[in-house]
Order: C-alpha cells, then structure tokens, then sequence
C-alpha cells in the first residue's frame, strides 16, 4: 500500500512539474501573437499556427479571421490571462487552452488561444483560436485597422 502511494505521490508531482513547461510555452506563444498582431505582422503569425490547425481550416481563413479582427478592433493594447487547462494523451500529445481578457484600441474582447504539443514543451503550436464576441468575416478584408471610433460632443 505505501509503495502504490508513492507511486501515485510521484506521479503527481512529475505531471505538475511537466504541465507548467507547456503552459509557459503556450503563453509565450501568446506573447508572440500579440506582438506580432500589434506590430501588424499578420503573415508571421501563422508561423505559430501548427498543422493539426491547418488540416481543420485553410490558411487563408486563419489570415482572414486575423486581418478582420486587426481591421474592426485595431491594435492590441494589454492583455490577460483569465483561465487555462491542461489535458495530456499520451497518443497524440497535450493540449493547453488558455483564456485571456484583451483590451484592444476598439474594444474589450475575451479571447480563447487552443494550443497542441507532441512530447517537446517547446513544441506548442495553435490549433485553434476563438476571437470572442467578434462575428467571422463573410469577405475579405484589407489589412488596416479600423480609426478610433470618436464620440459626439
């Protein structure tokens, strides 16, 4: 019985001690993404979207979803993390959610980043992003954000 509960007490800490790699990884990718968006670099940013992301949606809706979002919000201005979770298979790898609330020259949005990594921490990529309360494009949009809306005095 002791040997199974410091099986078990190990086991805990191992995964605790792995799941903090990968969420780390999975902010700093989040870091990117709002550097790279705020700087306008839209094309880079699909530098972080991985394949499993790509298979599910072309890369022209990715780039499309980025260049309407940066169009109708503008730059971001802050940004932080909400929540997150962390779900292990040991098939296909981890996945890393994370939730974050971002105040953007137009607008407060909350915004969720879905990352995946095989085995390697450093391997995060974005498979998924949901861009808030923002509805999806139905055309294609140029890339220049929208002017700060003025209130009437």
């Amino acid at each position: 019985m002791k040997k199974v509960l410091l099986l078990v007490c190990c086991s805990l800490v191992f995964i605790s001690c792995a799941y903090k790699e990968y969420k780390i990884s999975a902010e700093n990718n989040v870091a990117e993404f709002y550097r790279l968006y705020t700087a306008g670099e839209l094309e880079k940013l699909m530098d972080l979207v991985g394949d499993t992301g790509l298979q599910k949606d072309s890369r022209e809706r990715w780039l499309g979803l980025f260049r309407y979002n940066f169009v109708k919000r503008g730059k971001a201005v802050e940004f932080e993390q909400t929540d997150w979770n962390f779900n292990t298979n040991t098939e296909s790898g981890n996945t890393i959610t994370l939730d974050y609330k971002t105040r953007y020259e137009n607008g407060e949005f909350n915004e969720k980043f879905v990352f995946h990594s095989s085995k390697n921490p450093q391997d995060v990529k974005l498979i998924g992003y949901d861009s808030g309360n923002l509805p999806e494009p139905k055309e294609p949009v140029e890339e220049k954000p929208a002017a700060k809306s003025k209130k009437p005095e």
